[in-house]
């Protein structure tokens, strides 16, 4: 499964898991997800990452599910070019965490 939130009228979709929240409640408050719901949303390979990017859709941003402060993130815009930009994340993430999340990016962007 791939981690990916995505704005849907009151709902923020993880992976196909829908998160209701109240929009009063949203204005400056980040959005806390379990553990095990998180856990559930980060890829360890290649085959799982792209199967989750396939399943969300391109295109997606791969990233270290832990640590680097942003960097080593890589946009896959189709699934030819996602193992090596995968592989790329995966040699430069700082902390020896073996999680991954693929995100979509918006259509709104």
């Amino acid at each position: 499964m791939a981690f990916c939130l995505t704005l849907n009228d009151n709902f923020f979709i993880l992976s196909g898991v829908a998160i209701e929240w109240e929009s009063e409640n949203m204005s400056g408050n980040p959005i806390t997800v379990p553990d095990e719901l998180y856990q559930c949303g980060c890829v360890k390979n290649i085959d799982e990452g792209l199967t989750a990017a396939k399943e969300i859709g391109f295109p997606v941003m791969i990233k270290a599910s832990e640590g680097g402060g942003g960097k080593g993130i890589r946009k896959a815009c189709n699934s030819e070019e996602f193992p090596n930009l995968f592989r790329q994340v995966y040699s430069m993430r700082f902390i020896s965490g073996d999680t991954f999340i693929i995100l979509k990016i918006s259509d709104l962007v």
